[in-house]
């Protein structure tokens, strides 16, 4: 279930009742329920895992009252389109060749997946992926909780993605989700690897730290990348990887 649909939004509120509401509300039939409490039964996302704004959106889209929204993360909305434009994206070989010093600032990034790549994703995930934009994030900029975050894009891409391992990197364990046989020993890392190497492309755009998180936020709303499982709207496709990275062998 997804927030797409007020209707079947509701039914799983049938029986239960809204617990306290704190900060943040929507209004369900009159009653105010904890905005994430309903996204959470609705969607069945971890409550850790839901942006409030996000969720705000997305019930006012569907006609819910809701209490105010959060404001948007500190700092200047940046242009992310170059993300966006697929003529911006490069191989991973060629972002590495270019060595920390190119990349050692924080900002945002895209992947994007060649049309046998894609046809990789869709088989794994019985879902079409087309070649495109395929996911999308950032590297640094300021938490919610304030703190500053160190990494750099040459730290997200390189360290972790490009040579990393999936225990320890998003995109590299939805990628081996989608790469493994279902039920089966998960891809290897190295073959992991070297097949990001074949299939995929990359862009980046470094920012200042503060325009990291309000440039993330817009940038998944802009691109909606399809391998993205935070603070995007569920599809049936997310809700096929997200059972094949619960499945995947340790």
């Amino acid at each position: 279930m997804d927030l797409e649909d007020a209707t079947a939004l509701r039914a799983p509120l049938h029986g239960r009742e809204p617990r306290p509401v704190r900060t943040h509300w929507v209004d369900v039939d009159g009653v105010r329920w904890p905005l994430r409490q309903v996204v959470t039964l609705a969607t069945g996302v971890d409550r850790s895992r839901i942006s409030t704004r996000a969720a705000h959106r997305a019930l006012r889209r569907l006609g819910f009252e809701t209490s105010e929204a959060p404001p948007p993360p500190p700092g200047e909305v940046p242009d992310v389109t170059a993300l966006l434009d697929p003529r911006n994206a490069g191989a991973a070989a060629d972002f590495l060749a270019a060595g920390r010093a190119a990349s050692n600032e924080p900002g945002l990034y895209s992947w994007w997946a060649d049309a046998v790549g894609a046809a990789d994703l869709t088989r794994g995930l019985g879902h079409e992926v087309v070649p495109s934009l395929v996911y999308a994030g950032r590297a640094g900029g300021i938490r919610p909780s304030g703190v500053r975050s160190t990494n750099t894009l040459w730290g997200r891409l390189a360290t972790m993605h490009l040579g990393g391992r999936r225990q320890f990197s998003t995109f590299r364990l939805t990628l081996s989700a989608c790469l493994s046989p279902e039920g089966g020993p998960a891809v290897g890392e190295q073959e992991l690897t070297d097949w990001m190497h074949r299939h995929l492309r990359v862009a980046v755009l470094p920012l200042p730290i503060e325009s990291v998180a309000p440039g993330e936020e817009r940038l998944l709303e802009l691109a909606d990348p399809p391998l993205n499982l935070r603070d995007v709207p569920r599809t049936d496709l997310r809700r096929a990887l997200a059972r094949r990275r619960k499945a995947l062998p340790t």
